[in-house]
């Protein structure tokens, strides 16, 4: 070092928030309040996102070891009323968390990678929690959904990754108040157990893993189904389905007062890239629909590839009520050869996060 260099130090406390938080960046966040919690008051307003949002990793091997026993036995006690954000993660070879007695104004908790015999220890903690209003359960082969739904009285939004059950299971009772739902389905037979049993559901993401086409009796009960307070709804088809316009029609007829549509799927019926019956469709029956997003694939279709109007298709989609009324554009691709043809139409990707439901 040159006698022109010359080392500068600073106290933490002399450092501003920005430059704290900064740093805080380049650590875990059990780290943070490990190192920053409790020093002063002016540093737990500084980290009050950490505080409030709390992160237990259990793949962290520090955690594993000393981590878990001071947050039951210090940090959660201490800071556990300002907690409204806790995630747990793959937390089988950790002590349990006390959640029912350290966070009483918890308002949304997820778990992930959580085995099923945990997961249904913590459900079973969460009733007391007046203040919780949504689960999201990031789980493999999740086979407790009534203890889920029953968990918390309070909770209106669940959002669960995978199911390994038919909604039979559960169809004797309703969950009123579940308004936001996210969940993979059998087949459409649970989508209607789902209407009937979620009288009051708003919001919902629906991915179908299997599918066959509507019987005579499935018809009969979209029929019935009245009172649906739908304000938005994505659903997705298995990749090797060939779901059916008018399959699409029925179900999307008793769902009135949808504002929000978006449907990723993949057919072999032509009339699923037919601008004009998604326009009779929805001008007869959606009277409040404002965004509708889609991803149709269309493939195996009956017809020469040489006959293939792909101009007509688009064209479908811009008359005055996709360009000027709605505001809607469409766009897509044609493939065409001996042994494989595709339409496929799309408007901007649907995008459905983790937590929340989301439109484009």
């Amino acid at each position: 070092m040159s006698n022109n260099d010359s080392i500068i130090a600073t106290k933490l406390e002399n450092m501003p928030d920005e430059l704290i938080l900064e740093c805080c960046t380049y650590l875990a966040p059990y780290h943070v309040l490990l190192s920053l919690f409790g020093l002063n008051t002016r540093l737990n307003c500084t980290i009050t996102e950490y505080r409030q949002n709390i992160l237990i990793d259990g793949t962290s091997t520090h955690l594993i070891n000393r981590g878990y026993h001071y947050i039951n036995s210090t940090l959660l006690p201490m800071m556990g009323y300002q907690v409204y954000s806790l995630t747990i993660v793959n937390p089988q070879e950790s002590p349990l968390i006390k959640i029912d007695q350290h966070t009483p104004n918890l308002e949304q908790l997820t778990f992930i990678n959580c085995s099923i015999n945990r997961l249904q220890f913590y459900l079973s903690l969460l009733s007391s929690l007046k203040q919780l209003k949504e689960l999201v359960i990031d789980c493999f082969r999740i086979n407790c959904i009534e203890k889920i739904i029953n968990s918390n009285k309070y909770v209106n939004r669940i959002w669960i990754s995978d199911n390994d059950i038919s909604l039979n299971d559960v169809a004797q009772y309703q969950y009123k108040h579940l308004t936001n739902l996210t969940i993979p389905l059998e087949n459409v037979n649970d989508l209607l157990i789902l209407f009937k049993i979620c009288p009051n559901i708003q919001y919902l993401n629906v991915h179908l893993k299997t599918y066959c086409p509507l019987s005579l009796d499935e018809c009969t009960q979209l029929l019935k189904l009245n009172s649906l307070n739908l304000i938005a709804i994505h659903l997705k088809t298995p990749v090797n389905s060939n779901i059916q316009f008018d399959e699409l029609a029925l179900i999307v007829k008793q769902l009135s007062t949808l504002e929000h549509l978006s449907i990723d799927i993949h057919t072999n019926d032509i009339e699923c890239v037919n601008g004009q019956r998604w326009e009779s469709l929805f001008t007869l029956n959606l009277p409040h629909l404002l965004i509708f997003n889609c991803f149709i694939l269309l493939r195996d279709f009956d017809m020469p590839t040489k006959q293939v109007n792909f101009k007509h298709v688009l064209d479908s989609f811009k008359s005055s009520y996709w360009t000027n009324d709605k505001c809607w554009k469409v766009s897509g691709y044609f493939h065409g050869s001996a042994w494989n043809k595709q339409i496929c139409i799309h408007t901007a990707v649907p995008l459905i996060r983790r937590k929340y439901f989301y439109l484009l």
